[in-house]
């Protein structure tokens, strides 16, 4: 991600630089320096396309990784409520047996 954004930041600076130099050689005083500077802007343009379209997949894919633990950290939740509800439910009914067992134990004496 680093690289990404030094890339993003290097074209940025060098890119006021080349229009520059581009303009010179819109003048007619173009030499094969101005030509190179052009094209080298050209190459810096693609560049920036291609950082901005790796950043943005790269987004898509956090935020589909950020959904999808939502969606697995609900499940989870769902899960630990509902063990937690059967534990209970397991304690009272053996709560009651004892209870009924204790109950017969001191009817019949």
């Amino acid at each position: 991600m680093k690289k990404l954004i030094y890339m993003i930041a290097a074209a940025a600076v060098a890119i006021p630089v080349v229009a520059l130099a581009q303009g010179a050689c819109g003048s007619g005083s173009c030499s094969k320096g101005d030509k190179d500077m052009a094209e080298a802007k050209e190459h810096m343009k693609e560049g920036a396309k291609a950082a901005k379209d790796a950043a943005s997949e790269k987004m898509k894919e956090g935020r589909q990784a950020a959904r999808d633990a939502y969606e697995k950290g609900k499940e989870t939740a769902r899960d630990a409520y509902q063990d937690s509800r059967d534990a209970v439910d397991h304690a009272a009914d053996r709560t009651a047996d004892k209870a009924e067992a204790v109950g017969d134990a001191v009817k019949n004496g």
